[in-house]
């Protein structure tokens, strides 16, 4: 189920959805995610929301990605892999409907899976997982 969330601390809607699916994710905070991604991207000379970056930084944190298998014009959505998935924290890099048909697709969005219930600032719930980064209860940092 659809949940609008925003972990922008200015409640703001500014292609963040990176960070936001992030700091959601993991419960950390937007800044920290932030400026985690900021220093990486400078190092690997590309910008905090590609997903070399955020990949690799999920990564460092001892994430593993798993490509989601999917077949269009039957494909999962997002909002039919958070009813597959009803427990467990899931980061989903998704892309739209119509970029599944191509021959290469990379995601162009991150959303937040939370026990089955799909956290962002709209519905996407009509978008095509590509991958995901399954989030242990032991990688969240509890505050």
């Amino acid at each position: 189920m659809f949940i609008n969330y925003n972990a922008n601390p200015r409640m703001l809607n500014v292609g963040d959805c990176v960070i936001r699916a992030i700091s959601t994710a993991l419960n950390m905070d937007w800044y920290k995610v932030h400026d985690d991604l900021c220093l990486l991207s400078r190092d690997m000379a590309d910008m905090p929301s590609s997903n070399r970056v955020w990949k690799e930084y999920l990564r460092s944190l001892g994430l593993r990605e798993k490509l989601v298998d999917n077949e269009c014009p039957n494909c999962l959505t997002v909002d039919r892999f958070s009813r597959m998935n009803n427990k467990g924290t899931y980061i989903l890099s998704t892309c739209d409907y119509t970029k599944a048909n191509d021959i290469v697709v990379t995601g162009t969005h991150l959303v937040t899976v939370i026990d089955g219930n799909y956290y962002d600032t709209w519905d996407s719930g009509a978008d095509i997982p590509v991958s995901f980064f399954f989030v242990p209860e032991n990688k969240k940092l509890h505050t």
